[in-house]
């Protein structure tokens, strides 16, 4: 620990109670309490004057328990400051500048705690350390964090202090001795004693100002006669009466003078005593109805100038409520409300000018994605600019015409991937066949070669399939030692032998290259588990995943990175980290493309980076999000438009509002025509595999289609040809 840091331990010094608020984006909090020496918080009042800008901000008033919370805004200068009447103000310097290299890191910190003590104002005293900070905190590149350097000690506050008390009872000691030699010039000796005993009082610690008293108390009792008991008690309610007086106790002191002048009935002394009095008392209640009657009237100008600022805020017309605002400032110059009004019409205008120069960006990056044929980036960046402008028209069109590209891009690529891994698994089971035909398994390369002839019928696989079985022939017939047997010719057009009957043992094989990696082995596993359970929507899914990877020529290493990605990012986001998690989830996009997953925690990351309320507010709305997300891809849609609506309720949100309005059009029926399109598509690609004597894409392709119309009775049909020819 430095000795600075030691130093300012005695002056600030960190406690319990408050407990520390996460911490807000862009801002630096301190955290504390603050009152006098004797305990007392109430009243105090925290000043705040920013030195970058040379802007006074609103102050804080503490309530009985004293503790304050205060935000400022980074890359700044400030000077803070604790006043109580009646005590000496002290002021902290704080400077929340961080390094550039620090800040891009991590521009979080923890909240800076530490407690005020404030000592009484000494008459005639005016100290350094009450007009100059006491303090300075400010970011330390050591500690990588905040700290406090004191520029004035306790102990050098408490010297100066004890110093000044010392020499103003000096001061009123010598006083209250003139004062006693003046009575005892004019014989008043009751008022001589009086005025001493007022010395001795005071409490005086030097030993010299004690002799003082105790000689002049000597002279005058030496000199005194025996005082007259009306008149002494008549100089003690006079001298009384002059005590309240100056302590501006105006009743009191009227009572003491009435009681002197009530001694010695028609006394011109009394009398002008107690006229003062009630000159006093009465300019004081003239100041006072002047002064409510000054409120009054600010009051209800400052209300007029708000409300009309108001009703202008209410219209979005800034310009002209921030200078309804700023006339209720010049009424009522430390008022929050309208300095708050002020900062959210300027946060406001600059946000409409920001979005303007962010939608101009994004069309133009829209339109050069379009152009390059890179139709998901043109999507995305249209869907940005709509969500700052949803009812721009041209963009609209811009987006619907990239989706409609989109599609039919994705399509040819699908199409384009079912080619590929058909002519991969050809070659696959060729090799195979090869294998068990030179290994003497017949029986396995008629299977295999039967196998390729379905995929595609080749002359080679028929050929060497005919060569197979003949050769399983003679090898049957030279094991069983038969005269004669049975000639079996099988074409390679019929039904190869399936690979197992066993649905649960296909997805297990299914899987294990999938893990691996082969996804066009994993491909055909999954098709041979369609056959034994026509429909199955997880071998359909991973049909078409397989499908999407061979198409973008997603490698094992690849897929796996991916997976890293997932869960880096997904770790990165439990922890807040938002900036590490957008990498990841953006790394994982660039491998596959076409994931949701990611897609959605990056809206989710664009949603927590926004202006919050509070945490809980920003939690709430993040988890009816991914509730409503998860619905809406199960077809769950009113499940799915209930936490949608609960989003909207709690923050207006655009992707919520566009997914209301597909879900309404989902719900009324305005996609049929879509469904039936794919549906005929469907068909479309069945009819012409099943002409081409290509049962296993045929029975794949009708079953799609009639999960998209599971009443249709055409692929029902066909599906029992398909099945009766087996």
């Amino acid at each position: 620990m430095t000795p600075r840091l030691l130093i300012l331990l005695a002056v600030l010094c960190l406690f319990g109670p408050p407990k520390a608020t996460a911490q807000k984006k862009n801002l630096f909090v301190l955290d504390g309490r603050a009152s006098t020496d004797r305990n007392v918080s109430e009243g105090i009042r925290i000043t705040i004057f920013n030195e970058t800008d040379n802007k006074a901000l609103p102050g804080i008033d503490l309530d009985d328990r004293g503790y304050f919370h205060i935000t400022l805004s980074y890359q700044k200068k400030y000077l803070v400051g604790f006043q109580y009447e009646g005590y000496f103000t002290k002021i902290f310097e704080v400077s929340t500048i961080v390094p550039e290299e620090v800040w891009s890191v991590d521009p979080y910190f923890k909240p800076f705690r530490f407690q005020v003590t404030l000592h009484p104002a000494v008459e005639g005293l005016h100290p350094e350390f009450s007009r100059k900070p006491i303090a300075k905190i400010h970011y330390s590149k050591d500690e990588d964090g905040f700290i406090a350097e004191a520029i004035y000690s306790d102990k050098k506050i408490h010297h100066q202090i004890e110093k000044a008390v010392a020499e103003n009872i000096e001061r009123k000691v010598n006083e209250q001795l003139s004062r006693a030699e003046e009575y005892q010039n004019q014989g008043q000796w009751e008022l001589a004693m009086a005025a001493i005993d007022r010395a001795k009082n005071l409490d005086p610690r030097d030993s010299n100002l004690k002799k003082k008293i105790r000689e002049a108390e000597k002279e005058v009792k030496s000199n005194e006669k025996k005082p007259d008991v009306a008149r002494q008690q008549y100089a003690m309610f006079i001298s009384e009466g002059d005590t309240r007086f100056n302590e501006k106790s105006f009743d009191d002191a009227k009572s003491a003078y009435q009681k002197a002048l009530n001694l010695i009935p028609g006394d011109s002394l009394a009398q002008a005593k107690i006229k003062l009095v009630d000159e006093r008392l009465q300019a004081m209640a003239d100041e006072k109805a002047r002064l409510f009657a000054e409120a009054a009237a600010k009051d209800k100008a400052f209300s007029e100038a708000m409300s009309k600022g108001d009703s202008l805020f209410s219209l979005k017309e800034y310009p002209d409520a921030k200078l309804a605002y700023q006339q209720a400032l010049t009424i009522l110059p430390n008022s929050e409300k309208p300095q708050q009004q002020i900062a959210e019409i300027n946060r406001l205008i600059a946000r409409n000018a920001s979005l303007a120069v962010a939608f101009t960006d994004a069309v133009s990056r829209g339109n050069q994605q379009l152009e390059a044929k890179n139709y998901r980036s043109a999507v995305d960046i249209f869907n940005e600019a709509l969500s700052m402008k949803p009812d721009d028209a041209t963009v609209t069109a811009l987006r619907d015409s990239a989706s409609v590209l989109l599609k039919n891009q994705q399509e040819r690529q699908r199409a384009l991937a079912e080619t590929r891994a058909k002519e991969e698994h050809f070659r696959s089971l060729m090799e195979q066949g090869d294998q068990a035909f030179a290994a003497a398994s017949y029986e396995q390369a008629v299977n295999f070669f039967g196998q390729a002839y379905s995929l595609k019928k080749d002359s080679v696989a028929r050929e060497k399939g005919l060569k197979a079985q003949h050769m399983l022939n003679q090898q049957q017939l030279a094991a069983t030692s038969q005269s004669s047997a049975k000639s079996v010719v099988r074409t390679v057009a019929s039904k190869p032998s399936n690979v197992s009957s066993d649905y649960k043992k296909q997805i297990e094989q299914a899987d294990q290259s999938f893990k691996k990696g082969e996804w066009s082995g994993a491909r055909f596993y999954y098709f041979e588990a369609l056959k034994e359970k026509p429909g199955d929507t997880y071998a359909g899914e991973r049909v078409n995943e397989c499908d999407k990877l061979i198409a973008a020529h997603i490698t094992a290493d690849m897929q796996e990175k991916y997976m890293a990605f997932i869960s880096n990012g997904d770790e990165s986001f439990q922890k807040e980290n938002y900036a590490n998690a957008r990498l990841n989830y953006r790394k994982a996009l660039d491998i596959k493309s076409w994931e949701k997953y990611p897609r959605r925690k990056l809206e989710a990351i664009d949603r927590a980076m926004q202006d919050w309320q509070s945490d809980e507010q920003r939690r709430q709305f993040t988890a009816a999000i991914e509730k409503a997300d998860d619905a809406f891809d199960k077809g769950e849609y009113a499940v799915a438009r209930f936490y949608y609506r609960r989003a909207a309720g709690i923050k207006a949100d655009t992707v919520a509002d566009d997914r209301l309005k597909e879900i309404a059009s989902i719900i009324a029926g305005a996609r049929q025509s879509s469904i039936d399109n794919l549906y005929n598509e469907e068909i479309r690609k069945a009819d012409t595999a099943f002409h081409q004597q290509n049962p296993t894409v045929a029975r794949f392709y009708y079953q799609k289609a009639l999960q998209l119309k599971p009443n249709e009775t055409y692929p029902q049909k066909q599906l029992k040809k398909l099945q009766a020819s087996d």
